[in-house]
């Protein structure tokens, strides 16, 4: 469940645009360095934080970015700095996190990549995940930005695509995906 209302897609040119703002092309580089993320996360031991990194792509070259620094909370503030300054020199950026989320049950892991398309319009993420008995997704991905118009299906079929596009990763996320709890616990109750 989005945490967003169903949207209308529009078509222009070769990509489809969402929320006229995010190319299919900006989704699906969202969904590559998802893959990338949950291939590292799922290997770290027990207590390691996965260390943030920011993906961009111009004229069909891919820059990874890592943002290693003391803290956690360092390197994620790096991370914000690079995409506010840097991200609009790009045509398509995504920047993963590792953070947690409370709910009414307590506290869920979530991978947070936030899709970034210019200088300021962006799309925030949410895959929950678990690592306690084995490493497992929890539902399916989460949009925590308030939209007007979103086409979930469509934005989630293009985020997986990208995904599936990391064939060094998809050994891990095809079964992850495949493996997912159906509900997700950031799921509003109807």
């Amino acid at each position: 469940m989005f945490a967003s209302s169903p949207l209308a897609k529009v078509a222009m040119g070769k990509h489809q645009r969402f929320m006229s703002i995010l190319s299919t092309a900006s989704i699906k580089l969202g969904g590559f360095l998802c893959a990338h993320a949950l291939w590292i996360l799922s290997d770290l031991p027990h207590g390691d934080m996965y260390v943030p990194q920011a993906l961009c792509s111009k004229n069909g070259d891919i820059e990874l970015v890592v943002f290693e620094a003391d803290t956690q909370a360092e390197a994620v503030a790096n991370g914000k700095q690079f995409l506010h300054s840097e991200a609009s020199n790009f045509d398509h950026c995504a920047f993963a996190r590792d953070g947690q989320v409370m709910t009414a049950a307590g506290y869920v892991d979530v991978l947070i990549v936030e899709l970034v398309e210019g200088a300021s319009d962006s799309i925030v993420v949410l895959q929950p995940y678990s690592a306690r008995e084995g490493f497992q997704l929890l539902g399916n991905e989460v949009v925590a930005t308030e939209t007007s118009d979103l086409d979930e299906a469509t934005f989630r079929a293009s985020f997986r695509e990208g995904a599936k596009d990391h064939t060094n990763a998809l050994a891990v996320w095809g079964p992850l995906n495949s493996n997912r709890t159906i509900v997700s616990p950031l799921a509003k109750a109807e």
